[in-house]
């Protein structure tokens, strides 16, 4: 492990206090031995999930005995892998915790952040892209996700000094990238927003959880709805969507790029410019939505 023990402990009690949690009482750390490979480094666990083990995260049966405790049960659960340097260890650890901020602040909208994950995939599979390969690129654009790692640039940033070009460009680059606030009173807004720009996912979704889209966007607020009407009447805004779906490059354009993930810069492009004119149609209403 290029992150030691003791090393990852201090990291841990750092990125807990600038999260504010207590640690070892309200988020407890849980390593796992080995590399995560194409996965995922690191998890949160929500209060009152069960956790257990399986093939991507092997906990030891002490590990998941210790997390189903009732000391632990209903607090917070982060479980990681090996970490390929201390920046990266405490970008990913702070990621994690800003999750579980999400889930104190609205525990609704965080069991709902699935929705809009899974409708950015559908639209995707339903379109039928020349190739797939680094689409996973489009998940940091996910309101969720952007806010944690703007956490985890923010403080690793402070702890570490700026980031090397070299890890800038790596994949573990959007932990650093950007370090400006959290905006977390926008956060069902902006989901709202990107929500809009892929509506049959939305529907999908809701679909597959067997309720209205209407009782899907509850979790956002009492006028999500209405936000919803407006955006999906607004034909800029399903243009920017549109767009984005049919500029998925090729597999000799991803070959020709600098780096497979800059291949898909014009999608990524397309759904922040739409996503931030969604947003201006929502802040533009008098009164103010009401959404969490």
């Amino acid at each position: 492990m290029t992150v030691g023990p003791g090393e990852l402990n201090d990291l841990w009690l750092l990125a807990c206090d600038d999260a504010g949690f207590e640690p070892n009482a309200e988020a407890t750390l849980y390593v796992i031995e080995g590399d995560a490979g194409d996965g995922p480094s690191a998890i949160h666990i929500e209060p009152g999930r069960e956790v257990g083990a399986d093939r991507e995260w092997p906990l030891r049966a002490n590990q998941v005995n210790d997390a189903n405790s009732a000391d632990r049960q209903h607090s917070h659960r982060i479980a990681v892998r090996d970490f390929s340097s201390p920046r990266v260890a405490l970008g990913r650890l702070r990621h994690e915790l800003e999750h579980a901020k999400q889930y104190e602040r609205s525990a609704p909208l965080y069991r709902r952040m699935g929705a809009t994950r899974y409708a950015l995939a559908r639209e995707f599979e339903l379109q039928k892209p020349p190739s797939w390969r680094c689409s996973a690129v489009l998940y940091n654009l996910l309101p969720f996700e952007e806010d944690a790692n703007r956490a985890a640039a923010r403080l690793t940033s402070r702890h570490f000094g700026p980031a090397s070009a070299a890890e800038l460009h790596s994949t573990d680059a959007p932990l650093f990238r950007d370090d400006s606030p959290v905006q977390a009173g926008t956060l069902a807004l902006r989901v709202l927003a990107f929500a809009a720009l892929f509506p049959v996912g939305m529907a999908w979704v809701a679909e597959q959880n067997k309720e209205s889209l209407t009782e899907l966007l509850a979790h956002l607020g009492s006028d999500a709805a209405a936000g919803w009407t407006l955006l999906s009447s607004n034909a800029e805004i399903s243009e920017y969507g549109r767009r984005a779906l049919n500029c998925c490059p090729t597999e000799a354009e991803i070959d020709s790029s600098p780096t497979p993930a800059a291949a898909w810069l014009p999608v990524k492009e397309l759904i922040h410019e739409g996503r931030l004119a969604a947003e201006a149609v929502l802040r533009a209403q008098e009164p103010a939505l009401r959404l969490h």
